[in-house]
């Protein structure tokens, strides 16, 4: 599926879609390192 889109853009000249669910587990996991990254700063103060 991805591969047809892909091919869909090249010959439109168009830029692919992205993939909603990696962009969604990207957030998620950004998210998660923040969160972990603020509570170990204010733990090791």
């Amino acid at each position: 599926m991805r591969v047809r889109r892909i091919n869909a853009a090249l010959e439109a000249g168009g830029p692919v879609a992205p993939d909603w669910w990696a962009v969604i587990v990207v957030t998620v996991m950004s998210l998660a390192l923040a969160l972990a990254t603020i509570i170990m700063v204010l733990v090791s103060v």
